[in-house]
């Protein structure tokens, strides 16, 4: 009975070890998606992380803004004699105890309050930002290596044409009916494409590698044959609410909340002290109250100029905002007026051009094979065809280009 529960138990555990292993060696078989590699490059970055602490210490700072000064507690002796020290001889000798407190103008500390709680924002608009930054930077090399990866496939395909037309090429020079440049074209172009297709290679290996920073192992996982819809479809947003301009207008709150400080600097401060003397002699002890105020009199050389400082900041982050959101929507509206440009002519390709250039390429090759029609002709046409769906390929790419821009622009990444 032992030895078939010891036999059943290491089944069990041999079963779940090749379940965990079927199922690691189908995680790092599968595709490595546009989105995916988005989540996990800003979950792991370390600049996003600092700027969440940075963030984070502001809030707390942000309320001790508003709060008054410490009070202060002195203690001291009045009135000691110096040719004996003595504590008892005089009657006005004394050990004084005073507690003051600063109190300065309620708007000054409204103002510091908001001025740091701007900070706060601008901080955690400049973390979305930051985070916006990067899902772009991701997917750039994301479609680096596609686009890579995409025109190696092309490449291996017109190889392979390639390969079936220099044996055609070799028995039509045979049988007359082909000149010897034809085959020597074709295996100029064979050499020419075996490089090309290591340097598609090297630069797919080159964007994996920058990819590798965030996404560790990841990045060397296959990629996916088709485009997501993020890079398709042109997407829907406000651009008013990109990170750029949510940061400047940080920017300018805290200009703002600067120039109400410099403002609340032309009231006066105020402060309380009370204090209590504890007599050495035979006199009574006393106590004492005082207030002070400050007195902003000269404020032609201090809180004016101050003032007209912090205006001139203001003026200044107002104009910078404003200038930015115009160049934003110039991007914007070119953006669009590119993917809309490139959609017409992807359109045209997919309706005429490659369809044509498609029967053109199969009516060369049916002449060829019922013993009409040049065989350059034949390869003229596959040429024709390659090309055209190459540059089918860079259209793609390119729109793919302005719809990562659009997402930056408009915060729709996924």
């Amino acid at each position: 009975m032992n030895f078939f529960r010891l036999t059943a138990a290491v089944c069990a555990l041999w079963l779940s070890c090749w379940g965990m292993l079927s199922s690691t060696a189908q995680a790092a078989d599968a595709v490595l998606t546009y989105s995916e590699a988005m989540t996990r490059a800003v979950g792991v970055d370390q600049n996003l992380a600092a700027l969440a602490e940075s963030r984070r210490a502001e809030e707390l700072l942000a309320p001790t803004q508003a709060e008054l000064p410490d009070p202060a507690l002195s203690v001291g002796l009045q009135n000691v004699p110096l040719d004996n020290f003595s504590m008892t001889r005089l009657p006005t000798t004394m050990l004084g105890v005073t507690l003051s407190q600063t109190v300065p103008a309620p708007a000054l500390l409204r103002a510091r309050a908001q001025k740091t709680e701007a900070a706060a924002t601008t901080t955690g608009a400049e973390q979305a930002l930051a985070a916006q930054t990067l899902r772009r930077t991701v997917g750039e090399e994301w479609l680096a290596v596609y686009a890579a990866e995409q025109r190696i496939a092309l490449l291996q395909a017109e190889q392979g044409l390639y390969e079936r037309l220099s044996q055609s090429a070799q028995t039509a020079y045979s049988a007359g009916r082909a000149a010897a440049s034809d085959w020597v074209g074709l295996s100029v172009r064979k050499a020419e494409l075996a490089d090309q297709i290591e340097a598609a290679q090297g630069s797919a290996a080159e964007a994996r590698a920058r990819l590798a920073r965030w996404l560790g192992a990841a990045a060397n996982r296959p990629w996916p044959d088709h485009l997501p819809n993020a890079l398709q479809q042109a997407p829907a947003g406000q651009w008013m609410a990109q990170p750029e301009l949510a940061v400047l207008q940080g920017r300018l709150a805290q200009a703002r909340a600067g120039v109400n400080e410099a403002k609340a600097a032309f009231e006066p401060e105020f402060g309380v002290s009370v204090g209590y003397g504890i007599n050495a002699g035979s006199m009574p002890n006393t106590a004492s109250v005082g207030v002070s105020l400050s007195l902003p009199i000269f404020t032609g050389a201090r809180q004016t100029p101050r003032l007209a400082a912090a205006r001139a900041q203001a003026d200044a982050a107002q104009l910078a905002l404003d200038d930015r959101a115009a160049q934003i929507h110039a991007r914007m509206q070119a953006a669009r007026a590119a993917e809309a440009s490139l959609n017409t002519r992807l359109s045209t390709y997919d309706r005429r051009i490659l369809p044509e250039l498609g029967r053109i390429a199969a009516l060369a090759q049916n002449q060829f094979g019922a013993g009409g029609g040049d065989f350059s002709a034949v390869i003229q046409a596959e040429q024709a065809l390659i090309a055209a769906q190459q540059a089918r390929l860079d259209l793609t790419i390119d729109r793919a280009r302005s719809l990562l821009l659009l997402n930056y622009l408009l915060e729709q990444f996924p």
